[in-house]
């Protein structure tokens, strides 16, 4: 039998329970009270009428917020709060169930070296981070003050987060316990069916963008990304890509959905985005093959997309449409590649960036100045004066004036005199993580057929579809992309955990950021065949 930890959650709606239990109006610590008591005797009932009560290990409850150690199957565990979401109309329980440790109040519960010997668990305190923060609603029985320390702690988190410079992306930070369950589906079947955002995607062939708004007072926020900008990035946000095609031979629509994270994305940004990507899933009928795209590690098929991807620095309230010209602030783009592909990336305004071998754009809002280096080749200077022309189009008629220097010419002065951003003034120095893993393809399986989860390695070096077995998990490498293959004959437990698996094992290799795609068996796209083969 599994040792499982749950977490519960329930979350208590006044007005309903006023009407049904008459609860007094004279005080509202007192409502506080008495919603606290009635709570106690729906959960002890509960308990009462649950037929594995005796594989319930232990049981803490403050307010809302529960903490449950089951000794019990999974199966058991959602007949639990099957159970418990029937006793009471008003009265819904939201749960995480945890294998290994879970967060209570100021404690994290885990499994230790006292676990294993006498099935004892360890805890530590815990402090919730200061990027994220959770309301309650206004007609929760919670005193007056409770809410007005809300607003004073969120005011100040603000400060003091608008006064941290922003991390890049920590791959360590992400947390995919929730994918896969079954209770995780069925909840974001009927959350899909009310997000606004998904109710125009997927009709008809071509891309959709979607941005992850963070609102710092408020939530996060699924928005529409303007048509103009597709392909240009803020690497402060995470988005949401969907690309919708035919094959030739079909009028069945079929579907890419990439969730992309920006190099200073928050945590809060892209853990929704991921969410979110799921979720858009699932609205689909589970008809998309799913993608994680990184900065600057992004998949061959994402750069297909667009005609050229821009990392833009900041968030996309920053840009020039947002703001009056007089107070647009300068950014200075790097132009680099050839034939192949241009990339286009904003730098740090300093001289110290500045390559002879390739382009450069200053744009100044109302001027801009294209600065071509000695080495520059010609694919380079094409996609300049191409992005130059496009920022022009975008400033909605504003008289733009634009300046085409050239290295060998002379008379770059005045483009290097604008170059005077200070020293980390808002980029980080740290260099981006590149793979420089070269080693042979590997193969990892994902089965539960000796009754419990083992992942292991299958193959090394060329790796073919008959390598390839329906009813586990694989996780093929390519160093350059991994592909988690779901057999269709895979259990619930291979299909659950077949994404925790890759990403805890990207975690330990030298090549975390590269992309990940989720295939079913039967839907392998082009990527994953020239994989194959290559």
């Amino acid at each position: 039998m599994k040792k499982v930890v749950a977490e519960t959650k329930s979350k208590l709606q006044l007005k309903n329970m006023k009407r049904e239990n008459t609860v007094p109006n004279s005080s509202k610590i007192l409502r506080v009270h008495v919603c606290d008591l009635r709570l106690f005797d729906i959960l002890e009932n509960i308990i009462k009428k649950y037929e594995h009560k005796k594989k319930i290990v232990a049981h803490f409850r403050y307010r809302d917020d529960g903490f449950m150690a089951m000794k019990a199957t999974e199966t058991e565990i959602m007949q639990f709060f099957e159970l418990a979401n029937l006793e009471h109309k008003y009265l819904k329980f939201t749960y995480n169930i945890h294998l290994n440790e879970a967060v209570f109040l100021n404690t994290r519960d885990l499994k230790g070296q006292r676990f294993n010997q006498i099935e004892v668990l360890d805890f530590e305190t815990f402090i919730k981070p200061i990027e994220t923060f959770m309301y309650l609603h206004r007609s929760s029985a919670h005193p007056n003050a409770t809410f007005t320390g809300f607003i004073k702690g969120e005011i100040s988190r603000c400060v003091i987060t608008g006064l941290i410079k922003q991390k890049q992306y920590d791959w360590k930070d992400s947390n995919l316990e929730f994918f896969g369950s079954k209770e995780e589906r069925d909840v974001k079947k009927s959350a899909s069916s009310c997000e606004r955002a998904w109710k125009a995607a997927g009709l008809k062939p071509g891309i959709q963008i979607w941005r992850i708004v963070y609102y710092c007072l408020h939530f996060i926020k699924v928005t529409s990304w303007p048509e103009e900008d597709y392909g240009k990035f803020f690497d402060g946000n995470s988005y949401i890509v969907l690309n919708t095609y035919k094959k030739e031979d079909s009028d069945a629509l079929l579907y890419d959905v990439h969730f992309w994270i920006g190099k200073y994305s928050t945590q809060d940004e892209y853990a929704t985005a991921a969410y979110k990507t799921v979720e858009l899933d699932t609205y689909l009928d589970d008809a998309p093959v799913q993608h994680r795209e990184v900065q600057g590690h992004e998949s061959k098929l994402f750069k297909t997309y667009f005609n050229a991807i821009t990392y833009m620095h900041g968030g996309a309230e920053s840009g020039f449409r947002r703001v009056k010209p007089e107070q647009y602030k300068p950014r200075l783009f790097h132009f680099h590649g050839d034939k192949r592909g241009v990339m286009v990336k904003e730098i740090p305004r300093m001289e110290k960036y500045i390559d002879d071998t390739d382009v450069y754009i200053l744009d100044l809002g109302l001027h801009i100045y294209q600065y071509n280096g000695q080495g520059s080749n010609k694919d380079e200077r094409v996609r300049a004066l191409q992005y130059v022309n496009s920022l022009r189009a975008e400033r909605s008629g504003k008289a733009v004036k634009t300046t085409v220097l050239d290295q060998v010419a002379g008379g770059t002065g005045v483009f290097f005199r604008h170059l005077d951003q200070t020293e980390g003034e808002d980029f980080e120095s740290e260099e981006d993580m590149e793979s420089t893993d070269v080693s042979e393809h590997e193969l990892y399986r994902l089965s539960d057929a000796e009754g419990s989860l083992k992942f292991s390695l299958e193959k090394e070096g060329p790796v073919g579809l008959k390598d390839f077995d329906g009813n586990d998990v694989f996780i093929f490498d390519t160093k350059q992309e991994l592909f988690v293959w779901v057999g269709n004959h895979t259990t619930h437990e291979e299909r659950k955990n077949a994404l925790i698996y890759a990403h805890n094992y990207l975690k330990e290799t030298s090549h975390p950021l590269i992309p990940v795609s989720c295939l079913n068996e039967g839907a392998e796209n082009k990527s994953f065949s020239m994989a194959l083969t290559a």
